[in-house]
């Protein structure tokens, strides 16, 4: 019947439209990225691994023996004995190595030896003293500095430009600045790119509140259904960033208002991204089919409609044309 979908990439909504079908029985199979280690529990028996690798933002790399068996332990979860394996064979970089199975069947996993770290209270007297907190040295030793996230590559960004400086002159503009670097690159788009939209915001947040008119125009450009998987997909990493505007108390003058309105496309476009997901991946028809079969032929909810169209339990799954006898 097909296949249901998880990617870390999905709405919430998606995501548990996609679970929800294939924990139905809807479908067989489901595909999924390393999304599925996280909080994800299912009625999966079997986890095939077409990877060992993935790229984790900088590199691209063997997932780590803890991150296998975070992966594999979605087969059986405790209710049965689940299994796990590779598809590319039992020999290459494609496989589990004898030692990486053996610590996954017996939970045995390197210890940890160290912990990033960054300053949770940094200095918000300058935008310079800023950074240089963010990137200062732990003084124990099992902490290591925190790998640049991309909220300190923004503001970097940003404190090259004259105009930023001169509205975070005051420690109150610096922490306004560092809340607006805060706001998560939901579409992917790298930090250059990214501060330019955080820019913007901390421009109009320097100026009193984002605008009504210019924040209402848009979420009006996204709130469409229409387009393929990766459209939609892209609106809604979209209207993450606003819905995650309208979410902070301060930074709209009727933020409640708006963050129902950013909430309400989403589910819209999240509805519209789970049925282009089950359009490309699902043969709806055979499911049904399947489902109702397993009950009974005798049961099966045939409806045969005035034009000749047959349906099983709503589905169409042709048309008859008439009878010939013999």
């Amino acid at each position: 019947g097909g296949a249901a979908v998880v990617m870390g990439a999905l709405s919430p909504r998606t995501r548990n439209a996609q679970v929800a079908m294939f924990q139905a029985g809807e479908v067989d199979y489901l595909v999924a990225t390393d999304a599925i280690g996280m909080g994800l529990n299912m009625d999966v028996a079997h986890v095939a691994f077409a990877s060992l690798r993935k790229f984790d933002g900088r590199r691209n790399r063997r997932l780590t023996v803890a991150e296998m068996a975070q992966i594999a332990g979605r087969a059986g979860r405790h209710q049965r004995d689940g299994t796990f394996g590779s598809l590319g064979g039992e020999d290459g970089p494609g496989a589990f190595d004898p030692q990486e199975i053996e610590a996954i069947e017996a939970h045995h996993f390197p210890t940890l030896d160290h912990l990033y770290w960054r300053d949770g209270a940094p200095d918000l007297s300058s935008v310079d003293a800023l950074i240089a907190s963010l990137e200062a040295r732990p003084e124990e030793v099992v902490l290591r500095p925190a790998p640049q996230a991309i909220d300190l590559a923004v503001l970097k960004r940003l404190a090259d430009d004259d105009q930023v400086r001169d509205r975070a002159r005051s420690p109150s503009g610096v922490k306004r600045l560092w809340a607006a670097c805060g706001l998560p690159d939901f579409r992917k788009t790298g930090p250059e790119h990214h501060a330019r939209f955080v820019g913007r915001i901390f421009q109009h947040l320097s100026e009193g509140h984002v605008p009504h008119q210019w924040f209402a125009d848009e979420i009006a450009r996204l709130d469409s259904v229409s387009g393929d998987v990766d459209t939609i997909a892209d609106r809604i990493a979209g209207i993450r960033s606003w819905s995650y505007i309208a979410h902070r108390a301060d930074w709209l003058a009727d933020p409640a208002h708006w963050a129902e309105r950013t909430r309400a496309i989403e589910e819209r476009l999240s509805d519209a991204l789970h049925a282009a997901l089950t359009q490309r991946f699902v043969d709806r028809r055979t499911t049904v089919l399947l489902r109702e079969i397993g009950a009974g032929l005798d049961q099966l909810p045939v409806k045969i409609a005035d034009n000749g169209e047959v349906t099983v339990d709503d589905e169409p799954i042709g048309r008859l044309d008439g009878f010939a006898f013999t």
